[in-house]
């Protein structure tokens, strides 16, 4: 009777600690999910201001090309305007002549 209550006792503790490992596990894993879904959101976040700090660097680039390329099209725009009024002039000059001799 005596090793009858010592096995039905070991079986006792047996299911106890089964008890206590599930209930163990179960917190492990709510812990460990809580932990990647943390992990998941931080990532996401730092992902997120990468991706804002690199448009901004690329918007800035852009514009930067863009007043470039803005003041190239001015100053070739200038030169061509300066060539134009100079010819303007000659071909004027060049009338005045013509009427004079005519």
């Amino acid at each position: 009777m005596e090793k009858l209550e010592k096995i039905l006792h070991a079986e006792d503790a047996a299911r106890a600690e089964a008890e206590d490992a599930r209930a163990t596990a179960a917190s492990v894993i709510s812990e460990a999910r809580a932990k990647a879904a943390e992990m998941v959101r931080t990532g996401r976040e730092d992902l997120r201001a990468t991706a804002q700090s690199h448009r901004e660097t690329v918007l800035e680039q852009a514009r930067d090309e863009a007043a470039s390329l803005a003041a190239a099209a001015q100053a070739e725009s200038d030169a061509l305007m300066d060539a134009a009024e100079a010819r303007s002039g000659a071909a004027t000059a060049a009338v005045l002549e013509a009427l004079k001799g005519s």
